[in-house]
């Protein structure tokens, strides 16, 4: 019965880890879809809080790196790549949030800090 009643407990749990990381998802796919909206970090997080409308959310990062499409790294500012190499913008987005269960038990914490993390290849940079 306890088994039981601790897998009924943490369901939400595994629920909001599920949310947490289909937001970061969505929000990167907001923002590859191409330059404007790679750049455009308000509608990021817009897109990131309209999919997790069932959690509060910590922190959401937005990150953007770049490296070359025959897999070497990118030089200078703005980045460029050598040869025909064309330079393929990467965005990153991290989402966290804080749950706790609906009951407390003695070998488990009070609260759990989740994270979602998606990276995307933005498509017409």
């Amino acid at each position: 019965l306890m088994i039981l009643l601790g897998a009924a407990d943490l369901t939400p749990v595994v629920r909001a880890a599920i949310e947490v990381s289909d937001a970061a998802r969505a929000g990167a796919q907001y923002g590859a879809q191409n330059g404007t909206t790679a750049a455009d970090t308000a509608g990021i997080q817009n897109a990131v809080a309209a999919d997790a409308q069932d959690l509060t959310l910590g922190t959401t990062d937005i990150s953007t790196s770049y490296i070359c499409s025959d897999g070497s790294s990118t030089t200078g500012t703005p980045p460029a790549c050598s040869g025909t190499a064309g330079v393929e913008r990467i965005l990153t987005v991290t989402t966290s949030a804080t749950v706790s269960p609906w009951v407390s038990f003695a070998l488990l914490p009070d609260s759990f800090t989740l994270s979602g993390k998606s990276v995307m290849k933005c498509l017409h940079c």
